[in-house]
C-alpha cells in the first residue's frame, strides 16, 4: 500500500523514475492490478519506453474502458514502436469513440504517411486543421505527408506553418530542412541549417543521419 502511495504522489509529481520504482515493487505483489498497469503505462510512455508502454495498454484494454488521453497514447506507444497499422486501428477506433477531434485526425494522418498512404493522410490532416487552424502538429504531419509524397513545393509552407506556431518545433525544423534539400532549395536550406544548428544540434545531427534514408517519422 506504502507503493501504491508512494507511485500516486510521484505521478502527481511528474517524478516518473521515482514512480517506476515504487510500481514496480507494487507490481510484483500483485500484477493484474488495473490500477499498476496503466500508471506504469503512462510512467512508460513518459519515459519513451513504448515497447513496455505499448504492452501494458494493450493488458489494460483486456480488463476495461481506456480514458481518450490513455487510448491516445496507446496509439502513440504503438506507432514509436512501429507497430503502425496496429497504432492505426488504436486511432480509428478512438475516432468512432468521440466528436470529431483534431488530435484524432492528426495521428490518424500522421500514421497513415508513415504507411504510405499520402493522399489519405493528407485527407486527415487537414480536417484536423479544420477544426484547428492554429493545431502545430497537424501543420507538421500535413508537411511530413508531402514531403513523403515528393510534393516538396507543397511541404515547405506547411512546415513553415509549423514552425511559426511553435519555433523551437524539432519534427517540423528536421522534415523542413528535408524539404529544403529535396526541392533544390540551397539558400533556405543553409539558413534553416544555421538556425537549428543553434538550438536543436540533436535534429540536425538527425537530418544529417537520414539525408541517405527512408524518414519514417
Amino acid at each position: 500500500m506504502i507503493d501504491r502511495l508512494g507511485a500516486l504522489c510521484c505521478l502527481e509529481r511528474g517524478d516518473w523514475n521515482r514512480a517506476e520504482r515504487h510500481l514496480k515493487r507494487y507490481w510484483e505483489v500483485n500484477q493484474w492490478d488495473a490500477f499498476i498497469m496503466l500508471a506504469y503505462a503512462r510512467v512508460a510512455i513518459k519515459k519513451s519506453d513504448f515497447l513496455l508502454a505499448a504492452a501494458l495498454y494493450g493488458d489494460c484494454m483486456e480488463h476495461g474502458h481506456l480514458s481518450f488521453c490513455d487510448m491516445a497514447d496507446y496509439g502513440l506507444a504503438l506507432f514509436h514502436a512501429k507497430r503502425l497499422e496496429e497504432s492505426l486501428d488504436v486511432f480509428r477506433r478512438l475516432a468512432s469513440s468521440c466528436d470529431p477531434h483534431p488530435l484524432v485526425f492528426n495521428n490518424i494522418g500522421m500514421t497513415l504517411a508513415s504507411i504510405g498512404q499520402y493522399p489519405e493522410a493528407v485527407k486527415y490532416c487537414r480536417r484536423a486543421l479544420e477544426l484547428d487552424p492554429a493545431f502545430r502538429f497537424a501543420w507538421d504531419s500535413l508537411g511530413f505527408a508531402y514531403l513523403k509524397a515528393g510534393q516538396y513545393g507543397d511541404a515547405i509552407p506547411a512546415l513553415l506553418k509549423a514552425v511559426e506556431l511553435e519555433p523551437n518545433y524539432p519534427d517540423a525544423w528536421r522534415h523542413l530542412l528535408h524539404a529544403y534539400q529535396q526541392n533544390g532549395d540551397t539558400d533556405h536550406l543553409e539558413g534553416a541549417k544555421a538556425y537549428v544548428r543553434s538550438v536543436l544540434p540533436d535534429e540536425l545531427d538527425r537530418f544529417e543521419r537520414e539525408k541517405l534514408m527512408e524518414i519514417h517519422d
